[in-house]
């Protein structure tokens, strides 16, 4: 968007819909360094299609649980005059302990010695802000190295699980 002013209209922009977010942008650039990634996470039933073949655009292997209906949306605004961008998040809906618990299982399915994760971004609404803490604690156990990258208290309580990296950004720190 060239001219982006708030409150007025805008039509007959270019969009794209693609999918993203922490998780995403780490495997790609994983793998633009030459190195094998694998995404595991949540995707909306009906979405996993798009998310899969989106991944294996750039030949990212992809674990997915599926859940019904939809998770958070966000929308990025590229403002082109002044080189910036306005990013918005949603929420999104308020998934059970059992999804939590059947993730927590997902993840530790498929977690090996030797291997390396990366816990990133915002958890979904309705999981336990100790949740990556959780994972860190399986990778501790299992022999895998893990990274973590998100605000709030799930980075504080998943800092106390001793993660290899931490990676916050200067507003998750100012949290």
């Amino acid at each position: 968007v060239s001219d982006f002013e708030l409150g007025c209209t805008l039509t007959d922009l270019s969009a794209a819909v693609i999918p993203a977010g922490k998780g995403f942008n780490v495997a790609l650039v994983i793998k633009e360094l030459g190195e094998d990634v694998t995404v595991v996470g949540l995707v909306p039933e009906f979405e996993i299609a798009r998310f899969k073949n989106y991944l294996m655009q750039y030949s990212i292997p992809s674990i997915f649980k599926s859940v019904h209906g939809s998770l958070r949306v966000n929308t990025t605004i590229l403002q082109d005059n002044c080189n910036s961008s306005t990013h918005l998040s949603s929420t999104g809906p308020k998934l059970s302990v059992g999804i939590q618990e059947e993730f927590l299982n997902l993840v530790h399915q498929s977690m090996v010695a030797d291997t390396h994760w990366s816990f990133s971004g915002s958890i979904p609404h309705g999981f336990d802000d100790d949740i990556y803490a959780k994972m860190i604690k399986m990778c501790n156990n299992a022999g895998a190295s893990s990274m973590l990258d998100s605000r709030g208290d799930p980075l504080k309580l998943g800092i106390r699980a001793r993660p290899t990296i931490v990676k916050p950004n200067h507003s998750e720190i100012e949290q």
